[in-house]
C-alpha cells in the first residue's frame, strides 16, 4: 500500500501562501501602471477571444473549454455513482468529486462572494468613466443598493480556467499511476498555469480587470483547491482505502456534491452577512441590515450541515489507519 505523506500538503500550502502574498505585495503599488501598460500593448485577437463565450450567444471563447471539461467530469461522476463497482469509473470517483467540488468552490463561490462584498470598480470604469479607484483590499464603490453589479476583484475568468489545474493534482497523485502519469500531471499543471496567466493578461488588456484581480484570483483559487484536495475531501486517504480494500466505504449518496452545495450556502450566507455589515456602515435602509442577520443564520446552518456530513463520511474511514 502506498504510504501517506502527511507533511506534503502542509509544506506546499505554506509555499503557496508565501508566493501569493509576495506576488500581491510586489504588484499592488504598480497596479494601475501595469494594467494600463497591458492595455496599451494588447495582443489583438487574444483579448477578444478570452473574453467571449458561446454561452452568451457569442463565438467560442477562452473560458469555454473549462466549462466543457467540467461537464465531462460531471457526467463521469454521475456514471461512477450510478453503476457503482460495476463501472470502470468507480475508483476514479474520489478524483471526479474533487474536481467538481474544488471547481465550484474556487471558480464560483469564492469569486462571486468576494465580488459582491468588495464591490471594486473595474479599470474601464476608473480610467475612462471617472469611477473612484480602490485597492484590492479596500471596499469599493459598488453596493447592492444600486442593483446588480459585476465587481472587479477577483477575476472570474481567471479562476474559471484555473480549474484545469485539478487534473494535475489527480494525475500526479494517482496511487495506480506510473512515472509517465506523474510527468503528464506536471506538464498539464504547467500548461494550466500558463493558460491561466494568458487569460488574466487578456482580461487586463480589455480593462476588464486590474492585474491584482488576476493574481489574487489565481492564488486564492489555488489555495482553495489545495485545501480541498488534502483536507476537506482528503482524496489521498480515499485512494489509499480503495487501494487497500478494493472498494470505497458506504458513503452518503453523492456526498461530494452535497459538500459543494453546503459550501455554496456558507458562501452565500457569509456574503449576505458582510453586505449587512456594509449596510450598517453606509447607513443603508434597515432591510439591507436585516439581510446581514439572515445571512449569518444561513451561514451557520450550512456550516452545521457540512460538519454533520463530514462526520458521517469520515466515520466510515475510522477503522482504516491512513
Amino acid at each position: 500500500m502506498t504510504q501517506p505523506q502527511p507533511y506534503r500538503g502542509v509544506v506546499s500550502l505554506i509555499l503557496l501562501i508565501i508566493a501569493g502574498v509576495s506576488a500581491m505585495a510586489v504588484i499592488t503599488p504598480y497596479d494601475v501602471e501595469l494594467t494600463r501598460w497591458l492595455s496599451d500593448n494588447k495582443i489583438h485577437g487574444l483579448d477578444r477571444f478570452m473574453g467571449q463565450t458561446i454561452f452568451e450567444a457569442e463565438r467560442v471563447g477562452g473560458g469555454d473549454p473549462a466549462i466543457l471539461y467540467l461537464a465531462i467530469v460531471l457526467f463521469g461522476y454521475y456514471l461512477a455513482w450510478k453503476r457503482g463497482t460495476d463501472s470502470r469509473l468507480y475508483r476514479w470517483r474520489p478524483q471526479l468529486g474533487f474536481i467538481l467540488v474544488s471547481s465550484a468552490a474556487s471558480a464560483f463561490i469564492m469569486v462571486h462572494s468576494i465580488k459582491w462584498v468588495m464591490g471594486r470598480a473595474r479599470p474601464d470604469e476608473v480610467l475612462n468613466h471617472g469611477a473612484p479607484y480602490s485597492q484590492w483590499y479596500e471596499i469599493g464603490p459598488h453596493f447592492i443598493t444600486e442593483g446588480i453589479y459585476r465587481g472587479s476583484f477577483p477575476s472570474g475568468h481567471t479562476a474559471q480556467v484555473f480549474v484545469f489545474i485539478t487534473l494535475a493534482y489527480v494525475l500526479i497523485n494517482l496511487p495506480w499511476g506510473h512515472t509517465w502519469t506523474k510527468l503528464a500531471g506536471w506538464l498539464w499543471g504547467a500548461a494550466s498555469l500558463l493558460y491561466t496567466m494568458l487569460m488574466g493578461a487578456a482580461r487586463c488588456m480589455t480593462l476588464s480587470h486590474w492585474l491584482t484581480d488576476v493574481v489574487g484570483a489565481l492564488f486564492m483559487a489555488w489555495i482553495i483547491t489545495h485545501i480541498i484536495y488534502y483536507w476537506l475531501l482528503d482524496v489521498g486517504r480515499q485512494n489509499r482505502f480503495h487501494e487497500y480494500y478494493g472498494l470505497l466505504p458506504a458513503e452518503p449518496l453523492v456526498w461530494e456534491l452535497r459538500i459543494g452545495l453546503y459550501l455554496l450556502g456558507i458562501g452565500a450566507g457569509t456574503t449576505l452577512m458582510l453586505l449587512g455589515v456594509r449596510g450598517i456602515w453606509l447607513q443603508a435602509p434597515l432591510f439591507y441590515q436585516l439581510v446581514g442577520l439572515a445571512g449569518f443564520c444561513m451561514a451557520i446552518l450550512f456550516l452545521l450541515l457540512l460538519m454533520h456530513l463530514n462526520r458521517a463520511v469520515w466515520n466510515q474511514y475510522r477503522s482504516f489507519q491512513s
